[in-house]
């Protein structure tokens, strides 16, 4: 039996590799689960011998910090009182609608909201205290309303894995269709028709490298991938431009950048190269309908010293 009230450790079993020449021990291999990425999803098949040494850790931090759990309660009260808990984002206008976040008093999670320009009462489109409620963990991801104002794709971690699902919601019923969308990163980018929405998806690594089309009312499985990097040491990311004619997918580490885009009005677009990658060169991209008389993109970047 193992007394919470003792610091436990952890037992030393050695494991070498050689890497480049170099020989290494590390005590505590053991410590690293082989199957993360299954526990990731399902943390009941972490074997039972990690856990119950996390366990013990956990138990120990809370016997260690018990005599200090009134303190604890009174700095939590004291900086929620320095947060206005009904805040609201400012809303975007777009179409008939202005969208916006808010919080209500009391309330762990954001209220997904909008309220018709022409005036009348707020809509609650997504509650995320209602459902987080009674999760032992929620949070809810990115959110994107079509372009026909009719459907709101949106995304929750009920596992703290981040690993996120899309779902779809029609909002004029409230209720959420059948669609469900494993392993999404970040947000959605509809298309124009309002049919299908771009997202990206982690590997079995847990990177962000593919980005798939998801048409809404057909099986994940049959999503289409429509772009995969193949360097593990860049992460791939989605978003619209401000015109809303195209998905920008980037490409990115700290230092280098690459950008595709995505023609949101044809249905079936395939991904455009704005400029290969160049070591140290970033680069980003907005596009203009009608600047100077045609469609043009402006492109901030730091190339050639800019």
């Amino acid at each position: 039996m193992i007394d919470e009230h003792e610091a436990p450790r952890a037992d030393k079993r050695p494991v070498t590799t050689t890497r480049h020449g170099v020989t290494l021990t590390d005590d505590y291999a053991w410590l690293k689960a082989p199957n993360w990425q299954t526990v990731m999803r399902d943390p009941s098949v972490l074997d039972p011998t990690i856990r119950a040494y996390l366990e013990a850790e956990n138990a120990h931090t809370d016997a260690a910090l018990a005599d200090t759990r009134a303190l604890q309660d009174t700095l939590f009260a004291e900086m929620k009182g320095r947060i206005k808990e009904d805040d609201a984002s400012v809303p975007q206008p777009d179409g008939d609608y202005a969208y916006f976040l808010r919080y209500r008093e009391g309330g762990e999670h954001p209220l997904i909201c909008r309220t018709p320009r022409a005036g009348g009462p707020e809509q609650l489109m997504l509650d995320g205290d209602a459902l987080g409620a009674g999760k032992a963990f929620f949070r809810l991801g990115p959110t994107s309303h079509a372009p026909d104002h009719r459907r709101l794709a949106w995304s929750y971690d009920d596992a703290g894995s981040e690993l996120y699902v899309a779902c779809v919601r029609d909002l004029a019923s409230g209720a959420d269709l059948a669609d469900r969308v494993p392993d999404v990163a970040g947000g959605m980018v509809w298309t124009a028709d309002a049919t299908a929405f771009y997202y990206v998806r982690l590997d079995a690594q847990h990177r962000p490298t593919r980005v798939f089309r998801h048409r809404v009312g057909t099986d994940a499985a049959d999503d289409v991938l429509i772009y995969e990097s193949q360097d593990p040491g860049y992460f791939v990311s989605i978003g619209e431009v401000q015109s809303l004619h195209f998905a920008e997918i980037s490409i990115h580490d700290h230092e280098s950048s690459e950008s595709w885009l995505l023609d949101l009005r044809v249905p079936d677009a395939r991904p455009t190269l704005v400029a290969p990658r160049e070591k140290s060169m970033l680069y980003n991209v907005e596009h203009h309908p009608a600047y100077a008389g045609g469609p043009s993109l402006f492109i901030l970047t730091n190339a050639d010293d800019a």
